[in-house]
C-alpha cells in the first residue's frame, strides 16, 4: 500500500503493472547516470530528464504514458512548484520543446515535504489502456444507460498556417488511384481543419472511414458505395435535387459552392428526372467528387453538420446526446436495423484501437472518450412512442429476423455492447455475420473478454 493523498491509502499503480520507474538513463550505456547520484546537481537532472522527453516524444503517442512524476529537484529547473498548482505551466513548457509529446500527458512533483521521486522518474499508463475497470466492477442492467449528457471536446487551436497545411491533402485528387490510402492521422488533421466536428466524432469518424474503405478515397464496389464513407446515392436516397457543398475544385456542374446532386452523381445528366433509373459509379461521377475534402463536405452535410445546418457547432461543440444522429448512415440507420451485416450498428467491425490512436493523437484522454460514448454510441430505438431494447439473446434476435434475412427493426447496441468495445479486444464486434454476444451486465462484459463466452 502507497499514501497517495497524505489521508487515504491506495493501491500503487505498480501493483497492476501500470506504473515503471525509471532510476537511471543516458544517451548511450557507457553515458547512462544514476538519478540517485544527482540528488544535488539540479542541472544535471534537468539534462537527463531531457533525455527521457527527447527519446519519448519520438514514439507515436499512443504508446507515451498518461502520467510522468519528477522529484521538486528538477521541476523546480522549469517553474516552482507553488507557482504552478494545477501543472499547466509546466505541461505548456515541455510540450513546446518537445512537439512529438501527447497533449494528454500530466506532468507532476511530489509534495511540499516529501522526497519521493528525487531520484528517479516515474511515469504510469491510465486504466484505460487496459479497459477502464468501471466496465469490469461496476453492476447494473440492459436498461441501465447513463443519463448524462456531456459536451465534446473541441480541438486544439491551430494557426492559420497549420490549417492550410491540415487540409492540403483533401485538395488533392484521388481520380483513378485505386491502391492510395490517406494516413489515419493526417484524415484526423484534415477533420480536425474543417472546424465541423469535435475530437471524439472526428476520432469515430476515422474509425468508420478505415472499415469503409482503409481511409481511401477512390475506393467504391459493384453496389454503387464508393469514397471514403462509401455513400450510396442511388435512386430513392433523396438527395437528387439537394445542393451538396463542394468546397474544393472546379466543374461545369458547381454553383456557388455546391452542386445538384443528379450532376454529382452523372455530370452529363439533364435533369433528376433522367437519373433516377441509373446508379453512379466511377466512370460518370463528376470528378469533384474525388476530392477528399468534398466528400468530407458531402458526409456533413448528410450528418447535417454542415455550415448553416440544423445541427452545425463551431469546433463541433455539440453534445453526446447530439452526436448521436451523425451515425444513421452508417449502421444506426433504417438501413443498418434493416441488414444482418451491421450486428452491432454503426460500431461493426470498427477498430477501437484505430478511434483510441486517433483520439489520442488529438490529445483526448481515452477516459473521456467513454464518458462521451455512452451516450453517444449507446443506440435505442423509439418507434410509435415505444422504446426498443437491444435483443436479449440468440432466440430473441432470431424473433425478429424476417424470411429474407432482413431484420424487422429493433436496435443493435446498449450500453453494454459499448463497454465491449471499448475494453474488450480490437474489433470484437464484428460485421457481416450473425450477432456473437449478449452482453447484459458488466459480470457478462468480463466473461467475454476473458473467453468465457
Amino acid at each position: 500500500m502507497t499514501n497517495m493523498d497524505k489521508s487515504t491509502k491506495s493501491i500503487s499503480d505498480h501493483a497492476f503493472g501500470r506504473g515503471y520507474d525509471i532510476m537511471g538513463l543516458g544517451e548511450t550505456k557507457d553515458s547512462l547516470k544514476d538519478f540517485g547520484n544527482l540528488t544535488g546537481k539540479p542541472d544535471q537532472w534537468r539534462n537527463q530528464f531531457e533525455i527521457f522527453l527527447k527519446k519519448l516524444s519520438g514514439l507515436p503517442v499512443y504508446l507515451q504514458p498518461d502520467s510522468i512524476v519528477i522529484g521538486k529537484v528538477c521541476f523546480s529547473q522549469y517553474v516552482l512548484p507553488e507557482d504552478d498548482p494545477d501543472r499547466s505551466k509546466i505541461k505548456a513548457m515541455l510540450l513546446n520543446a518537445f512537439p512529438g509529446l501527447g497533449k494528454h500527458i500530466h506532468f507532476g512533483t511530489d509534495s511540499e515535504d516529501a522526497t519521493t521521486h528525487d531520484n528517479h522518474i516515474h511515469m504510469s499508463f491510465g486504466w484505460s489502456r487496459a479497459g477502464n475497470p468501471d466496465s469490469l466492477l461496476s453492476a447494473g442492467s440492459q436498461s441501465d444507460i447513463p443519463a448524462e449528457v456531456i459536451s465534446g471536446t473541441a480541438p486544439i487551436a491551430i494557426s492559420s498556417e497549420t490549417r492550410t497545411l491540415y487540409a492540403k491533402v483533401g485538395t488533392v485528387s484521388y481520380e483513378g488511384k485505386t491502391s492510395d490510402k490517406i494516413k489515419d492521422t493526417d484524415m484526423a488533421n484534415l477533420l480536425v481543419s474543417t472546424g465541423l466536428f469535435n475530437i471524439e466524432e472526428i476520432a469515430t469518424i476515422v474509425g468508420i472511414m478505415y472499415r469503409e474503405s482503409r481511409i481511401g478515397p477512390y475506393s467504391h464496389n459493384s453496389a454503387g458505395a464508393m469514397g471514403l464513407m462509401q455513400v450510396i446515392f442511388n435512386n430513392g436516397v433523396g438527395w437528387e435535387d439537394e445542393n451538396l457543398p463542394v468546397p474544393y475544385g472546379e466543374s461545369p456542374n458547381k454553383k456557388s459552392g455546391t452542386i445538384v446532386g443528379y450532376l454529382l452523381r452523372n455530370k452529363n445528366f439533364t435533369s433528376a428526372a433522367a437519373s433516377k433509373p441509373e446508379k453512379w459509379n466511377v466512370t460518370t461521377v463528376d470528378p469533384l467528387f474525388w476530392y477528399p475534402i468534398n466528400q468530407i463536405a458531402i458526409m456533413a452535410y448528410q450528418m447535417q453538420v454542415y455550415k448553416s445546418q440544423s445541427g452545425y457547432k463551431d469546433a463541433g461543440a455539440r453534445t453526446s446526446a447530439e452526436s448521436k444522429r451523425l451515425w444513421s448512415n452508417w449502421g444506426d440507420g433504417v438501413w443498418g436495423r434493416a441488414n444482418n451485416q451491421m450486428p452491432y450498428g454503426v460500431l461493426s467491425s470498427v477498430p477501437r484501437d484505430t478511434v483510441k490512436k486517433i483520439y489520442e493523437h488529438l490529445g483526448g484522454d481515452w477516459a473521456k472518450y467513454k464518458e462521451w460514448g455512452l451516450v453517444a454510441l449507446v443506440d435505442e430505438y423509439k418507434k410509435n412512442g415505444k422504446t426498443y431494447t437491444r435483443p436479449a439473446n440468440a432466440a430473441a434476435d432470431a424473433a425478429l429476423q424476417k424470411e429474407d434475412g432482413s431484420y424487422a427493426g429493433a436496435p443493435y447496441r446498449n450500453r453494454w455492447d459499448f463497454e465491449l468495445w471499448y475494453a474488450g479486444p480490437n474489433n470484437i464486434l464484428k460485421g457481416n455475420a450473425a450477432r456473437s454476444y449478449y452482453p447484459a451486465n458488466a459480470n457478462d462484459v468480463g466473461t467475454i473478454i476473458r473467453g468465457g463466452q
